[in-house]
């Protein structure tokens, strides 16, 4: 009966320390294609979607966007230049860009901190 008592509760201590969505961060590349809370001051200010071909959702212009002569900056896109360092473009239908980067300073699986021009952030995974 010890022997057996032994064995469940080492099975218990095995299983309740396994967990599936265990996450090792690789790469700053694959760990940011997803949807992201972004959060800037302390304050939620929108979501984004870094997509795995390099394009950028962000429809509220969380992180890039603007208007120029009336044409709106819609298509957006990022490059991982590093796992420190990000390129934000965005473009009218006309062809006028703009260009930002952000720098990284740490990322984990679900949460990425950056700073933007001396301001800092953080983007939580959804």
């Amino acid at each position: 009966m010890k022997n057996l008592l032994f064995l469940l509760a080492v099975c218990f201590i095995v299983f309740s320390s396994c967990k599936k969505d265990d996450c090792v961060a690789g790469d700053l590349d694959d760990v940011i294609v997803g949807t992201w809370d972004v959060h800037v001051l302390g304050t939620n200010t929108g979501e984004v979607e870094f997509q795995a071909d390099g394009d950028l959702i962000d429809a509220d212009d969380v992180l890039i966007g603007g208007e120029i002569g009336g044409e709106s900056f819609d298509i957006k896109t990022y490059v991982v230049n590093s796992n420190n360092l990000l390129t934000l473009k965005a473009e009218t239908a006309s062809g006028s860009s703009i260009e930002s980067e952000i720098d990284v300073t740490s990322y984990e699986c679900d949460e990425i901190v950056f700073d933007f021009g001396g301001i800092s952030g953080r983007l939580e995974k959804e």
